[in-house]
């Protein structure tokens, strides 16, 4: 009864202090407001020193090479730059950035036909060249000469080296022929660039000025000529009769920049992901960029906890195929990063799923592969991983993804989820398992799965998330189902999430984060007005519920709540695991002229809004953001990208409210007091009492709306005090236990959110100690935010 009495007091001591921004929920199908969290105009933006770039702007890639992929085959041998990407394996092909407006690349390929002096070739035909490369230089050796290129931000440098002079005496030419659906105007022995244009006159790729330069330093100009498919390189003879040798001739390839080669047209960084790695205070953010619409290249960045040290560990930039949506988890018990990703391939029209190891704090690069089980005939996309967490043991990670029967790559109405244990440690997946339930005589259309980025390990589970529509029910709406899956791939139990029974909306892309068996799913709604959706809700919801491990079903934890209402899409759900009661769910909004808001909120443990936040404001190419929980810091790690300021990446950090601390104050005579962090939504904030010295007594727990300070000598208590204020002050009385320890815990509701401050004060039986036989702890105030 007391505590029933201490919790009612609690609502009215903070029901003046309502934070901004959940003041009710809005029936699902409802019109909807222009775009805006209830109640909350002005929201708080994340400060711009909080926000730090990844350096992805650079996107600069040394030469390499890699596998070849079962479907896809060889990768080749690539390097990259800012705005550009060079491969080396069929001669020199240079690749502008184009972005998703081209819907192909437009490379531009080299290959050296011959090099004369006065008429006489160099370099006898069908010589084949050796072929060495560094970091960031490739070489094509012949005899007396090397045809080389040094990758730079810039551009590429291309050299033509003669080591010694030509037997002949006349004009040193080089000769290249020219590939490509780009076009140059002719040239005839000029000293000056070519420039490439696309059929709209675009300038897209700068061949630059060629000069040449002696072992003597001294330098000539090289003059150009294009004839439509051929490039000529031509050194003077009469400079060449009296160089140092050896001669070098140095044209350099390079995007050719525009004055908006930075804007939206080129888009930014996309589907960006981001796990952390408590073990090495780590973070792997991955993403992807479109190098046009057809050509996507994948990354992986590993950061420092500040994010001030980052340095690529993984990319997969080849032409041959497309690699998107990396998603990331870590694995305690193997010390692995696990990054899962998907490939889309030209030939076959196919996609399937790859998935690469990295371990714990390596700054060194490895591309190799673990290919999941593949069947021709079929389109394997959308995956998401889940790991374990960093201090727990097993092995595993889960992957789920979504498989279509279709030769074209199409999102067919007949789509499944699977799920694959991966072994981080031996590098070996299981066989693939379907996650959805399909009753006798269900059409269903299975799509999107998600998965707990973190379990407990070897004795935990992950909770799988996904939508589902059923063919054979007329006008149905899409759902969301839920599946517990064990440590050792069992499929311990399913429900359906997100409102079951409303059936007017449509409930889809949902994303599930939770832990320790408290979960949550945050899905969008749209009105029921047309069977397929796309990637954008016009309100974004949440759902708390628990899952137990024993359990084969979860309970449902109040009600579906309302977070954004207006055009959205999310991408990011993280899990508190520190107070077990919050989550932060990442999002966007939208905006006109191909911006949004980059936008993150937390909420309690019913789901309820407490706290909301821009990241970013009308940014332009807006990706959909990514976060993840950093314990050691009590934080939620986010990053998203931009197609402005160079295609960056950012990372930022969204903190608890710096106001909600508890204030130690006067001084006690007997004992301490402690208390958890006093967060808007905690399910269960705790004031403690440590006695001091272990033994079974009975503690009383003094709670008020203001301190004070009452010498209590005149009640026998001498050198004690009252720090908590009569007036409005609610007791609760408890029996401690060995080794005398006591606390109380209540929630600090989200839904109506409070804050406000309160006083708290420990007072304990002690025999003996005073004539009044009772001693007191110093107070603390609780700033609840």
């Amino acid at each position: 009864m007391k505590r029933a009495i201490l919790l009612l007091s609690l609502a009215g001591i903070l029901s003046g202090g309502r934070v901004p921004g959940q003041e009710g929920t809005q029936a699902p199908g409802s019109p909807l407001p222009s775009g805006e969290v209830q109640g909350q105009r002005d929201l708080p933006k994340v400060p711009p020193s909080a926000r730090v770039p990844l350096e992805a702007a650079d996107f600069t890639i040394p030469i390499h090479s890699a596998e070849p992929d079962p479907v896809g085959g060889e990768y080749g041998i690539w390097a990259s730059g800012p705005d550009y990407k060079v491969s080396f394996h069929d001669g020199f092909a240079f690749y502008p950035l184009l972005g998703r407006s081209y819907p192909e690349n437009l490379p531009l390929l080299w290959k050296t036909e011959s090099v004369t002096a006065g008429g006489r070739s160099l370099v006898p035909p069908g010589t084949a060249p050796e072929t060495r490369f560094t970091d960031w230089r490739f070489e094509y050796r012949y005899p007396g000469i090397t045809e080389a290129y040094d990758v730079r931000k810039s551009g590429v440098e291309q050299t033509f080296v003669l080591a010694s002079p030509p037997p002949l005496p006349g004009d040193l030419v080089v000769t290249g022929r020219i590939t490509t659906r780009l076009e140059a105007d002719p040239a005839h022995e000029k000293q000056g660039p070519l420039v490439f244009k696309d059929r709209k006159g675009t300038a897209l790729v700068r061949y630059g000025s060629a000069w040449a330069v002696d072992a003597a330093g001294r330098k000539t100009e090289v003059l150009t000529s294009f004839d439509g498919a051929r490039i000529r390189l031509t050194l003077r003879g009469s400079w060449l009769a009296r160089a140092a040798f050896p001669v070098t001739i140095d044209p350099i390839v390079a995007r050719e920049r525009l004055s908006y080669w930075i804007g939206a047209k080129y888009g930014g960084p996309r589907f960006p992901d981001i796990g952390r790695d408590d073990l090495k205070n780590q973070v792997l953010v991955t993403y992807a960029r479109y190098f046009s619409a057809s050509d996507l290249d994948g990354y992986a960045r590993l950061c420092n906890d500040y994010f001030k040290v980052s340095y690529p560990v993984f990319w997969d930039i080849t032409s041959k195929w497309s690699t998107s949506r990396l998603t990331v988890a870590f694995v305690g018990g193997a010390r692995r990063w696990v990054v899962a990703f998907e490939r889309d391939f030209l030939s076959p029209k196919a996609s399937a799923i790859r998935v690469h190891l990295h371990d714990s704090g390596d700054p060194n690069t490895s591309l190799s592969y673990i290919y999941l089980p593949y069947r021709g005939g079929y389109t394997y996309r959308y995956p998401d991983v889940g790991g374990t967490f960093s201090h727990s043991t097993g092995n595993n990670a889960l992957i789920v993804y979504q498989v279509d029967k279709t030769t074209t790559q199409a999102n067919t109405p007949y789509s499944d989820v699977l799920g694959v244990l991966l072994d981080a440690k031996t590098g070996k997946a299981g066989a693939p398992f379907v996650l959805g339930r399909n009753p006798s005589g269900a059409l269903l259309d299975q799509e999107h799965p998600s998965v707990s980025q973190v379990s407990d390990g070897a004795n935990g589970s992950w909770i799988v998330a996904w939508q589902f529509y059923e063919n054979n029910v007329v006008k149905d709406d899409w759902e969301v189902m839920a599946a517990r899956i064990t440590h050792t791939g069992y499929k311990a139990g399913w429900t359906l999430l997100a409102q079951p029974r409303l059936n007017v909306i449509h409930k889809f892309f949902p994303k599930v984060e939770g832990r320790k068996g408290h979960y949550l799913v945050a899905y969008l709604t749209s009105p029921k007005q047309a069977r397929f959706h796309g990637w954008w809700g016009t309100q974004l919801w949440t759902q708390p519920f628990d899952w137990a491990e024993n359990s084969s079903a979860p309970g449902r934890r109040g009600t579906d709540r309302t977070i954004w209402k207006g055009y959205c899409v999310h991408s990011g759900l993280a899990f508190d695991t520190n107070t077990t009661s919050h989550w932060a769910v990442a999002f966007k909004t939208a905006q006109p002229s191909n911006t949004a808001d980059e936008m993150v909120a937390r909420v309690g443990y019913t789901g309820a809004t407490v706290e909301t936040a821009v990241m970013g404001s009308k940014v332009p190419g807006a990706t959909l953001p990514a976060v993840t929980f950093n314990d050691d810091w009590s934080q939620f790690d986010l990053v998203y990208g931009t197609s402005a300021n160079k295609n960056s990446v950012y990372a930022c950090r969204f903190a608890y409210p710096a106001g909600a601390v508890n204030k130690f104050y006067g001084k006690g005579c007997g004992g301490r007091i402690y208390a958890t962090a006093p967060f808007t939504g905690s399910r269960k904030f705790t004031v403690m009492f440590y006695p001091s010295a272990p033994r079974k007594t009975v503690a009383i727990l003094l709670v008020g709306v203001r301190g004070t300070s009452i010498p209590l000598d005149g009640i026998g208590m001498k050198g004690c005090s009252l720090y908590v204020d009569p007036a409005g002050m609610t007791a609760v009385s408890t029996l401690t236990g060995l080794p005398g320890r006591a606390n109380v815990s209540f929630p600090l509701p989200d839904y109506p959110p409070v804050s406000g401050d309160v006083y708290f004060q420990w007072f304990f039986v002690e025999h003996g100690a005073n004539s009044a036989g009772l001693l007191a702890t110093n107070a603390i105030v609780s700033h609840i935010r």
